[in-house]
């Protein structure tokens, strides 16, 4: 009985956790910024996984910390970690843009696979779960630890981006407006 209470109460602080760390304030779309049907093309995904290499990346840190400066260390670890949350809330903020652009294309759609879009729910709702976590463990552990986790998210992004054009029957973006 006792290890019940405690699962769920450890299930609980995590799932608070998790909900402070997506305040609604952060994850609001841009009024401003254009929405690409597909935002993914092949110089974006290149840009992007190189971004997430350098955000996550061990090589800087040890660079950082063999040169001995306490404060420089501390100042690396600030400015990296809001980078890497930075991120985060841009990945999370630009699928919702995309989830949100397919939707209203695929009410015009006249024939719509409900198993694509419910896989396509799926994989989105998955990767706003990740995006959480991510926001969580970056917080909690710093983001150079997490590269792997990160690629993934962004793998997890660029296949949202594809199969939202794919499903609502538009054709894949030459250009992006980032």
């Amino acid at each position: 009985m006792i290890l019940i209470a405690l699962f769920l109460t450890f299930a609980l602080v995590l799932l608070a956790s998790l909900l402070w760390t997506v305040r609604a304030d952060e994850w609001e779309a841009e009024p401003n910024r254009p929405v690409d049907p597909c935002p993914i093309n092949d110089s974006e995904r290149v840009r992007r996984e190189e971004l997430v290499g350098r955000i996550f990346s061990r090589e800087d840190r040890e660079f950082i910390r063999r040169t001995g400066s306490v404060r420089l260390q501390q100042l690396y670890r600030k400015e990296r970690q809001r980078l890497a949350l930075g991120w985060v809330r841009a990945t999370a903020r630009d699928i919702t843009k995309v989830m949100q652009a397919h939707r209203l294309r695929s009410r015009h759609s006249p024939n719509l696979d409900a198993g694509a879009e419910a896989k396509l729910m799926f994989e989105y709702l998955r990767l706003r779960f990740l995006c959480a976590l991510l926001a969580l463990l970056i917080r909690a552990f710093g983001p150079h630890a997490l590269g792997d986790l990160a690629a993934y998210a962004n793998e997890l992004y660029q296949g949202i981006g594809r199969a939202a054009s794919l499903t609502a029957g538009v054709a894949p973006a030459e250009t992006t407006t980032y």
